[in-house]
């Protein structure tokens, strides 16, 4: 990648090990300018401190949209689980509904391991997480445990019940 360095008014030529998909610029407290970068494995970074933000590890996340928004009317639903399929290398994951836009969720921990496993070989897991909550909609925020890690979620599967009319 050609960089301009405005500290030595030339252009250097870097290599990257995650190369570079997606760039955001953003300042700090300080007025310094930050940038972070995305790769096109799903790892986010940011730029010349390694595998961290602002002095801490990242921790990888995806939230969904708000779910069965669109169908809100006269009937109320209940959430009764989520089951999620990852790999084993991710280990943990932190499911978190969020009701009807509430500021915060009661989280639940779902492993991907297999303690009879010797070796980790690379795995697809399907684990399932059980809730009862009611809502109108709900959003849902997946959080990866190991940090400076990739998430490597594949389909989720919301079950619901209908409670009835209000």
């Amino acid at each position: 990648m050609l960089v301009w360095d405005y500290d030595h008014d030339t252009w250097w030529y870097w290599t990257f090990n995650n190369h570079p998909h997606l760039w955001m610029a953003t300042y700090n407290v300080n007025g310094d300018e930050v940038l972070y970068f995305a790769d096109n494995q799903g790892g986010i970074f940011r730029f010349d401190t390694g595998q961290l933000d602002h002095g801490d590890t990242i921790a990888p996340f995806v939230q969904t949209q708000r779910l069965f928004y669109h169908e809100v009317g006269d009937e109320k639903r209940r959430l009764r689980y989520v089951r999620v399929t990852g790999t084993n290398e991710m280990t943990d994951i932190l499911v978190a509904p969020y009701v009807n836009d509430e500021t915060s969720a009661t989280a639940g921990a779902i492993d991907l391991t297999d303690p009879n496993e010797t070796s980790i070989i690379p795995r697809r897991r399907v684990r399932r997480i059980d809730f009862m909550r009611d809502f109108d909609w709900v959003q849902l925020v997946f959080t990866h445990l190991r940090r400076n890690q990739k998430m490597q979620l594949g389909p989720v599967h919301v079950g619901t019940e209908v409670l009835g009319v209000r």
